[in-house]
């Protein structure tokens, strides 16, 4: 069960510290339905986020019903949404102002202008999905400007960052069930090509390798 999350716990409890906590009574959204996005979601809500709402994809329906077993309050699927109805449902869920933290977690660039249209003004927002260069997109700057914005980006952990981790996941009994169903596929190590080509493919949420 604590493997659920092993890599993408840490990175987000890393973010969080540059970021100084999830303020409680907050507005949170988290874009992204894989194992970081997921553990945002938990962390968010058991922080006492006043709402969390989850922005990610249909295509695999097992990542939004866990965003939802984890306390989103509403789930956004992009494949049945605009830029601007997500928009629209951020802005009505928080008096019209935006979210005060964002948590990206997808892994696409083209994810980045959204979350900047939707955060508030000294709003918050933790890039930890951005591993890998899948080029470069144009990015609508005036906004961080005029809306004093924070980004922050939350790579590599420390040990500390893992011992938070774990801290966290003996916090929350309740979830244990939920946590270990994002937990999707076992493989043997010697079929470590099977299981990376369906990882590749979306299908699973957390792939691990058993002996």
């Amino acid at each position: 069960m604590a493997a659920a999350f092993l890599c993408a716990g840490p990175t987000v409890e890393r973010g969080l510290r540059y970021a100084g906590g999830i303020p409680v009574g907050s507005h949170v959204v988290v874009q992204g339905g894989g194992p970081v996005g997921l553990y945002a979601v938990l962390r968010a809500k058991h922080a006492g986020a006043a709402s969390v709402t989850m922005i990610g994809s249909g295509s695999n329906p097992l990542r939004l019903e866990l965003a939802k077993r984890y306390g989103a309050d509403e789930v956004l699927d992009i494949r049945a949404s605009s830029i601007e109805e997500r928009r629209e449902r951020v802005l009505a869920r928080t008096g019209g102002i935006g979210a005060d933290m964002i948590f990206e977690g997808t892994g696409n660039p083209e994810a980045i202008p959204e979350g900047l249209a939707l955060l508030r003004a000294c709003g918050t927002y933790i890039w930890a999905g951005q591993y890998s260069d899948r080029g470069m997109i144009p990015l609508p700057t005036h906004l961080v400007t005029f809306n004093a914005l924070r980004i922050i980006g939350s790579a590599q952990f420390s040990i500390d960052d893992r011992v938070r981790y774990f801290s966290f996941i003996e916090e929350v009994p309740a979830q244990w069930d939920n946590i270990r169903a994002a937990i999707t596929d076992r493989y043997a190590i010697t079929d470590a090509n099977a299981a990376i080509a369906r990882a590749r493919s979306g299908a699973s949420i957390k792939t691990l390798f058993v002996g």
